[in-house]
């Protein structure tokens, strides 16, 4: 293993175990260097691979700090080498499929605390939307999506039909950055049976996401539930000025 390699190992062993705390600004390089006994470009070629897999972002002028709330990922846990954070509309759109959305859902609420904890943000008001993604005109999954208002404003049912995404990067003008995903295995509800036409026996394929602007700021929490059916899972990691 090259001396890079052990610091990113050990940072994100300390990121996993909490000691460097989700928005927590990481020690500065010398000191970096002089707790690892390496030079200044072994520091760099670490904090470039931590920004790489999603771990930290680079504040100019302020430092480096641990990417969060959300689940911090590791070389030991289920990451994939997927390169491009993809809304569901353009993950088939490139197989020349198309998808839509039935909105289930669509309010703007006060932050519940595990939201807010998601989110990174203390209290305040999010998006709760709630939608069924319709592949080829068959349900495929069952989207529950926060947004801060204050973060993503002026979305509206015309938006929720469409793409967040091309939204967010569209007239917004933001850059969406990366995502963490945790993924298992549930049971759907009662309702969820409805809506995608499915028995209680049917296990579906929940994925909670976090997702990041490049500035850091996070902009979506997301529990989807997907059908066996919808294909293949990505769990992302990166996205770079494309839309979605």
């Amino acid at each position: 293993m090259l001396k890079y390699e052990g610091i990113v190992e050990d940072l994100l062993g300390k990121i996993e175990s909490g000691a460097y705390a989700p928005n927590e600004r990481l020690p500065i390089s010398s000191e970096l260097c002089d707790q690892y006994q390496v030079s200044k470009i072994t520091i760099k070629r670490a904090m470039d691979e931590l920004e790489r897999l999603g771990v930290v972002v680079r504040r100019r002028g302020s430092g480096t700090f641990v990417k969060g709330p959300g689940p911090a990922p590791s070389r030991r846990h289920l990451w994939s080498q997927a390169t491009r954070v993809r809304g569901t509309k353009s993950q088939f759109a490139i197989e020349g499929r198309i998808v839509s959305a039935d909105v289930k859902h669509f309010s703007i609420e006060p932050a519940s605390p595990q939201v807010a904890r998601a989110l990174g943000i203390a209290d305040g008001f999010v998006y709760d939307i709630r939608r069924v993604r319709i592949l080829d005109g068959k349900p495929i999954n069952v989207e529950q999506t926060y947004m801060p208002i204050d973060v993503i404003p002026g979305v509206t049912l015309e938006v929720l039909n469409d793409s967040i995404y091309e939204y967010i990067e569209g007239p917004l003008g933001l850059t969406i950055d990366s995502a963490h995903s945790i993924i298992r295995a549930v049971q759907p509800t009662g309702t969820e049976c409805a809506w995608l036409n499915i028995t209680k026996e049917e296990p579906l394929l929940e994925v909670e996401q976090t997702a990041y602007l490049s500035d850091g700021t996070t902009f979506e929490y997301s529990i989807v539930h997907n059908l066996r059916e919808s294909g293949e899972i990505r769990t992302i990691r990166f996205h770079r000025h494309e839309l979605q």
